[in-house]
């Protein structure tokens, strides 16, 4: 299979100022993590020395400048299951970061940031699927 460019979005989380997430779906996690050593290195030091990466299909990491990223393999299915476990990360680091405790009387912040957070990863990886589509099959006629 022909290696494709990574695919990367920002966005500003609505409601909290400042706090940025951003998303790449690449290839490969490490192909994902040299894209962003490049466009944004993180705090200096690089993610690619993790050696677990090649067992990994995402991952999500935080940094001290209210910025959150989530990185998908294409090497991998991208399921509902992943997306969700990587989303469930992010929330719960913007919702610490945020000073909001979690507890059975105090839900809905983070159900409706995980399901916020949720929805435009998902809006991204369909809208990046339809755009690979469309090349494809403009490539093939």
């Amino acid at each position: 299979m022909k290696s494709c460019k990574p695919f990367y979005r920002v966005t500003k989380l609505p409601l909290y100022d400042g706090i940025e997430l951003h998303l790449v779906v690449a290839d490969t996690l490490l192909q994902g993590v040299t894209y962003l050593d490049k466009r944004c290195p993180l705090d200096g030091k690089s993610l690619s020395t993790n050696n677990d990466m090649e067992h990994m299909v995402a991952f999500f990491v935080w940094t001290d400048d209210l910025k959150g990223y989530l990185v998908f393999s294409r090497a991998r299915p991208v399921t509902v299951n992943v997306i969700t476990h990587e989303v469930f990360h992010a929330m719960m680091r913007f919702m610490h970061f945020l000073e909001e405790e979690f507890s059975l009387d105090h839900q809905e912040p983070f159900a409706y940031l995980c399901g916020w957070i949720n929805e435009w990863v998902f809006e991204q990886i369909i809208a990046e699927h339809k755009s690979r589509r469309a090349s494809t099959k403009a490539l093939s006629v």
